[in-house]
C-alpha cells in the first residue's frame, strides 16, 4: 500500500472509528455493550409480516382457507397492512443497519490490524480459522439483509404508485423469496452471538461480570 493510500485510510479511520465506537456501545451511557441486538426486533417483525402478507398472493388456496376461518382481514386491508408494515420496517432498519455496520467495522479493523487486510479477507473466504469463520458469517448475514431490504424498498416503491396499494404478482414472488432469506439471516445473526460470542462479555460492565463469574467458579 502506498503512503498516500495509507494516509487516506488513516483519515477515514479517524472519522469512522468514533461512530463505530458508539455502535459498539463503547460509551458509559450505552451500558458498555453493542446496541445492534437491541435494534433488530422491529425490522424483523415488521418486514416478516409484510413479506408473509404479500406471499399470500402466491398461495391462493392457503389464503382461501384462512379467509374461511376468518383469520385474515379483507384483501384491501391486507394490501394496506402489508404496505405500512413494510414502510415501518424499512424505517426501523435504519438504526439496525448503522449499528450492524459499526460491529462489522470493528471486527474487520481488528482482524486487519492483527493479520493485514488482504490476509484477513482470504482467511474469511477460506474459513481458515475461527476469526475467518466469524467474519464470513458476518459478511453473509449483512449481504442477505441488504438483499432483503432492497426487495422491501422495491416493493414499497412499486406499491405506493397504485391508488389501492396493490402489489404486482412478480413482487409477491419476490416477497415469498425474501421471507426465508430474511429468517435465515436472522438465524445467522443469532449464531454470531450464541456460537461465536460476538460482542459478548468483552467490554465494560459485561467484562467485569465475566471476570467475577470466573473467580466464583
Amino acid at each position: 500500500m502506498s503512503s498516500s493510500s495509507r494516509d487516506l485510510a488513516h483519515q477515514a479511520d479517524k472519522v469512522a472509528r468514533p461512530v463505530a465506537e458508539v455502535g459498539m456501545g463503547q460509551r458509559p451511557w450505552l451500558l458498555s455493550h453493542p446496541i445492534h441486538p437491541a435494534t433488530v426486533h422491529y425490522p424483523i417483525g415488521l418486514l416478516s409480516i409484510s413479506f408473509a402478507l404479500d406471499a399470500l398472493q402466491v398461495a391462493p388456496a392457503f389464503t382461501s382457507g384462512l379467509n374461511y376461518l376468518k383469520v385474515l382481514p379483507p384483501a384491501a386491508a391486507i394490501n394496506v397492512l402489508s404496505h405500512y408494515t413494510g414502510a415501518a420496517g424499512l424505517l426501523a432498519a435504519i438504526p439496525t443497519i448503522a449499528s450492524g455496520l459499526a460491529e462489522l467495522y470493528a471486527m474487520w479493523t481488528g482482524q486487519a490490524k492483527a493479520k493485514g487486510g488482504e490476509k484477513s479477507l482470504k482467511d474469511a473466504i477460506n474459513k481458515k480459522d475461527v476469526s475467518g469463520e466469524k467474519l464470513k458469517v458476518t459478511l453473509l448475514h449483512a449481504t442477505l439483509n441488504d438483499i432483503v431490504l432492497g426487495i422491501a424498498a422495491y416493493n414499497w416503491w412499486v406499491r405506493r404508485q397504485d391508488k389501492d396499494l396493490l402489489l404486482p404478482y412478480t413482487n409477491a414472488l419476490l416477497s415469498a423469496a425474501a421471507l426465508p432469506l430474511f429468517l435465515y439471516s436472522a438465524y445467522l445473526g443469532g449464531s454470531l452471538v450464541y456460537k461465536y460470542g460476538v460482542g459478548v462479555q468483552r467490554q465494560g460492565a459485561a467484562a467485569d461480570v465475566k471476570e467475577r463469574q470466573e473467580k466464583e467458579q
